[in-house]
């Protein structure tokens, strides 16, 4: 637990609330001590200069959240903060503890919770509703980023049926250099089609269901569709035909949900680590992006 007076200060009067994404909070406390040299705020927490926060758990927000609120406390930071209740269920218990005992080590490894997750970090978004937005500062004075708002397949703000605006989060050159990331103006609405709906509305399943619902969705559909295609991992006519199918059907995905990346669409959806095999590999984690845009395609578009 952080000790020095001024730390300790700033997190009893500048508390985190109740669904509030962590980045975003810790940003909030940086303008709170604008009184202090970004270097001297980030030695308050005995931390040095983050650069990601697209990351499902960046070094630096694991060891702030730990230091801050202490091993305890940590697990519902994580759930409630990190978005958590999104991908939880989509990574044993083991190798997340495990994980985060990396996380927390001295030296930075450079490290990610899931299989192939760097693969993604392009495509992360930050995102907010406008309504909540202007709701909360005519009620409170400022509004949170809301972490359920952050889960990569999550496009809609359910309270007010919105699009939800977004910026790129490989924008982000760290807490020194971040006030016009944060910037609200710098964001854009995403056209929003029916593809985008239907994997906001599995999102929200996702999220409300929690681990334990995640986990049987993993289980049950890696084993209907190895029932109902006849593949195997072993090569084959039908492994050959799967994966030229989804590897198309990939490409197209990304192109729809990010369109301002369509140019690298083709070189992600090619990429042996997003190969059909891996989305229904035994061992080994899937992400939730990968796993619903999975799920859409086998439901709705392969052809064996």
């Amino acid at each position: 637990m952080l000790n020095t007076s001024l730390s300790s200060i700033m997190l009893e009067n500048i508390n985190i609330k109740p669904g509030e994404y962590l980045p975003t909070y810790f940003y909030r406390l940086k303008e709170y001590a604008d009184f202090f040299a970004p270097k001297e705020f980030l030695s308050l927490f005995q931390l040095s200069s983050p650069r990601l926060i697209g990351e499902t758990m960046p070094r630096w927000a694991v060891k702030f959240a730990v230091e801050a609120y202490g091993r305890k406390r940590f697990e519902d930071v994580l759930t409630d903060n990190m978005v958590g209740k999104y991908w939880q269920g989509f990574i044993s218990r083991d190798v997340l503890n495990a994980h985060v005992k990396t996380q927390l080590n001295d030296k930075a490894t450079g490290r990610v919770l899931f299989d192939a997750e760097k693969l993604l970090m392009p495509y992360h978004s930050l995102k907010y509703c406008s309504k909540c937005h202007d709701e909360e500062v005519r009620a409170k004075g400022f509004a949170i980023w809301k972490a359920d708002h952050q889960a990569m397949t999550a496009f809609i703000c359910h309270q007010h049926n919105t699009a939800l605006r977004q910026r790129l989060v490989s924008e982000f050159n760290g807490f020194e250099y971040s006030g016009d990331f944060f910037d609200k103006s710098f964001f854009s609405t995403p056209h929003i089609t029916l593809f985008h709906r239907w994997l906001d509305w599995e999102t929200k399943l996702l999220m409300r269901r929690g681990v334990e619902y995640q986990r049987e969705q993993v289980e049950l559909h890696k084993r209907v569709f190895m029932e109902s295609s006849f593949y195997s991992h072993s090569p084959s006519k039908a492994s050959v035909t799967l994966n030229k199918q989804w590897q198309s059907a990939l490409q197209r995905y990304f192109t729809v949900l990010f369109p301002n990346l369509q140019r690298f669409a083709e070189v992600t959806a090619n990429n042996n680590a997003f190969k059909a095999s891996a989305m229904m590999a035994e061992n080994g984690s899937i992400h939730p992006l990968m796993f619903l845009l999975f799920k859409f395609f086998y439901m709705h578009e392969y052809r064996p």
